[in-house]
């Protein structure tokens, strides 16, 4: 899953739908964006162009509580940002339980213990990206 405001210019979201599309047929699961913001239109664009749309769901804005009552339910955090000074939503899937794969920024760094507690890669990087996707989808299964 992925929460965050949709404006990928910020929160990187395009690199995930493309790091998705590299992996092809390797990556099996479906990726739930939860947010509104500047850029839906563009991400749907974006996936209908790389084929996933079948392997992405694009759920809108949702409240807190439905967030809090389904994050345990997912097998991985995705915060693909280009720029973020904390990561909120970092802390909040820690807490229930689920692994997490951001981008190296120092903000998300301090919340994942620079990488004790979570995995990251090299913001804006595709390939690293998909790379730890891969990776990290053969030990949830």
């Amino acid at each position: 899953m992925q929460i965050g405001n949709l404006n990928h210019n910020v929160k990187g979201q395009d690199v995930l739908l493309r790091a998705i599309a590299k992996l092809g047929d390797a990556f099996t699961g479906t990726v739930d964006f939860i947010g509104g913001g500047a850029s839906p239109e563009f991400l749907r664009g974006l996936a209908t162009e790389l084929n996933l749309l079948k392997r992405v769901r694009f759920l809108g804005v949702m409240p807190r509580s439905y967030v809090y009552e389904n994050l345990q339910r997912y097998d991985l955090l995705v915060h693909p940002a280009r720029s973020e000074g904390f990561g909120l939503v970092i802390a909040e899937a820690m807490g229930a339980g689920v692994p997490i794969l951001t981008s190296s920024l120092a903000g998300p760094m301090e919340v994942i213990g620079s990488g004790r507690h979570g995995f990251h890669f090299t913001p804006g990087n595709v390939e690293e990206c998909a790379q730890s996707l891969s990776e990290l989808s053969r030990r949830v299964q």
